[in-house]
């Protein structure tokens, strides 16, 4: 994955701020950066804040964004490089959620650099190498975040001893050493088939890609214990969005289901309009529920579950948990808390 529109202008600007700018002096404010770089607001606004987690600018709503004072003696500059697999890269492909992600990791390392490398899912040690820039240059710390990484590479993160934390689930034969940070699956699934009998749904069908990672395989454990009791079809999809077609239409032709549950949104809006091509009609004859993209910030028009912000963002708990590791204190893995959200919109056509 290249790295992202949001982190490349945020490293220009800090280098402007380095060359031009002096502490005191008036910088862009969130709508003026957008009409500069013709970006959207979203985005400008993202880049801000990264500016003010690595302490270059201070902002307030009367005086827009001033440059800091220059730190005296700043911290190190620390390295966090994200790896992130390609079916994974496909699963979280959302600017959005990637951008806020980043932004809390910058919350808790205000000084760090932030790459994302994108790894084969059957990378071997030589290419995990080559991706990754191992073993790095002596002037700067590397720390690493594996994001949903197969077997392989979280084979190799604990067979080096680097130091590293995972995002997503964790394989059984991988040692306590590696700590994670994951959405709480079960309860997701709880809430999903809840949700589900509550609305007297009774022939459930669940669609899933069919490259699985670790926390999919988890998932899937979830769902065949808490539906074992239920009549459930699961079907596996290549990432291709005439495939999802295909196989939807000819599923809901010979299964009859009255309740799909999808693994990502696009695969959802495939379902909700073969449905309607039909005559079924989401909310009505057939529910849609959302289950994997637990971590978007932004709301989706199906049931879905989301993690719990009120406290700390993803990307917040992953950089602490991170923050501890190199600092040397033992801590234990944490389940992001989630919920199940109907929006009142649910199913809307845009």
């Amino acid at each position: 994955m290249p790295v992202s529109k949001t982190i490349k202008l945020a490293d220009e600007l800090e280098k402007m701020i380095n060359e031009q700018y002096t502490p005191g002096d008036s910088f862009f404010t969130a709508s003026q950066l957008a009409a500069e770089r013709k970006i959207s607001g979203t985005t400008a606004n993202n880049v801000l804040k990264i500016l003010e987690h690595r302490r270059l600018i201070i902002r307030s709503q009367r005086k827009g964004a001033v440059i800091a004072p220059r730190e005296v003696n700043p911290v190190s500059q620390e390295k966090i490089i994200i790896l992130l697999s390609q079916a994974s890269e496909k699963h979280t492909n959302d600017k959005v959620y990637i951008d806020e992600f980043i932004i809390g990791i910058q919350n808790v390392f205000p000084n760090a650099t932030i790459t994302i490398t994108t790894l084969d899912a059957n990378a071997n040690d030589e290419a995990i190498v080559a991706a990754t820039g191992l073993p790095g240059t002596p002037d700067q710390r590397s720390s690493y975040i594996l994001w949903s990484v197969p077997l392989n590479v979280q084979r190799f993160f604990a067979a080096s001893k680097l130091p590293c934390v995972i995002y997503g689930t964790k394989f059984p034969s991988i040692p306590d050493t590696i700590r994670n940070v994951e959405c709480d699956t079960r309860s997701t699934v709880q809430l999903i088939r809840n949700h589900l009998l509550g609305n007297n749904r009774s022939r459930f069908a669940c669609l899933l890609h069919s490259h699985l990672v670790a926390g999919d395989i988890l998932i899937l454990d979830e769902f065949q214990s808490a539906f074992a009791n239920n009549t459930i079809y699961y079907k596996f999809l290549p990432f291709d969005e005439l495939v999802y077609e295909h196989e939807i239409n000819r599923l809901l032709e010979t299964f009859y289901p009255d309740a799909l549950i999808c693994q990502t949104e696009l695969m959802a809006n495939v379902a909700s309009r073969c449905c309607r091509s039909r005559g079924i009609i989401p909310g009505q004859n057939i529910d849609i529920v959302l289950y994997m993209d637990t971590g978007k910030p932004y709301p989706s028009t199906f049931p879905h579950v989301v993690v719990n912000r009120k406290i700390k963002t993803p990307g917040q708990r992953v950089a602490g948990l991170l923050k501890k590791v190199l600092e040397g204190k033992t801590s234990e893995g944490e389940l992001i808390p989630v919920q199940l959200v109907a929006p009142s919109n649910a199913y809307t056509e845009f």
